[in-house]
């Protein structure tokens, strides 16, 4: 038996730090949303427990590529005796700060679910995808939220439906290098409200990153030719704009493309293809 599954990109429509932890780990507040960009994760069921990834991109192996963890952390969790074929199609580009290994892991622990017959909640799936980072619980919550903690702490929010241009440079920027910088604003004050506007606040993590990568400082500026306020998405290297419709996100992708980016025309996405692949929906 074999599934083929979509594992959507996301974009943080803000992101401020607003503290840390003693153990060195940032709190953050931030609004994640789900978007149409996505890869592709193939699941082909295994008798024998034995969890390969087949043909792996560039970059990438068995023992750091997060679908392959999530999978052996699911095995691992439930003692289950089968095992799977995992092939990856990127789209996503890495170090974008659009959550493309996580959606993959979070798309398998889903996939899993079902191909393996296991039957457990969105809860327990979202307590095994932390133990793999901490975009991997909101890609299994599934819709659009907003985040607390170190990012796990996810409450749902209601986005109006909105169309993007996406841009990346070409290049990724390391998100522990981003974090550890001592010129990042760790000190933003804690939102007090409960519904967050398209342009609401900031991403504290954007000046930093920008010195880190030169090319993603001069991709906000040839977006910004194009494109209205375009910001930042995680720690970076991509970048989105809010566009009237679709034909204008497309127009914008395309001058972009001319230029030497990789752009995309994007729609947000109100729940994860997956939804359904976990009992006891969070609504």
């Amino acid at each position: 038996m074999k599934l083929t599954l979509p594992a959507p990109a996301k974009i943080n429509t803000f992101l401020h730090i607003v503290g840390r932890r003693a153990d060195g780990y940032h709190l953050l507040e931030s609004v994640m949303v789900l978007v149409s960009l996505a890869d592709t994760v193939e699941l082909s069921l295994r008798d024998d427990g034995v969890i390969r990834l087949l043909d792996p991109p560039d970059g990438i192996t068995e023992d750091i590529d997060l679908a392959c963890r999530a999978a052996r952390a699911l095995q691992a969790a439930t003692h289950a005796k089968l095992g799977v074929d995992i092939r990856l199609s990127k789209r996503i580009p890495q170090g974008a700060g659009l959550g493309g290994g996580s959606s993959d892991a979070a798309t398998t622990l889903l996939g899993l679910n079902r191909l393996w017959q296991l039957n457990l909640s969105r809860e327990r799936l979202m307590e095994i995808g932390l133990t793999l980072g901490a975009d991997v619980p909101f890609f299994v919550f599934g819709r659009a939220a907003f985040a607390r903690g170190v990012g796990e702490r996810l409450t749902a929010v209601t986005v109006p439906p909105v169309t993007l241009v996406l841009a990346h440079p070409g290049v990724g920027v390391a998100t522990a290098k981003a974090f550890a910088d001592p010129n990042l604003k760790r000190d933003t004050a804690p939102t007090l409200l409960a519904q967050f506007p398209m342009g609401y606040g900031i991403n504290s993590i954007q000046s930093v990153s920008e010195i880190i990568e030169p090319l993603a400082l001069g991709l906000s500026g040839d977006m910004g030719k194009c494109c209205s306020s375009p910001r930042m998405s995680g720690s970076g290297s991509a970048y989105f704009a809010r566009t009237l419709d679709f034909a204008q996100a497309e127009r914008s992708a395309a001058a972009l493309r001319q230029i030497g980016h990789s752009a995309w025309a994007v729609r947000s996405i109100e729940r994860h293809p997956l939804h359904d692949f976990a009992r006891d929906a969070i609504i």
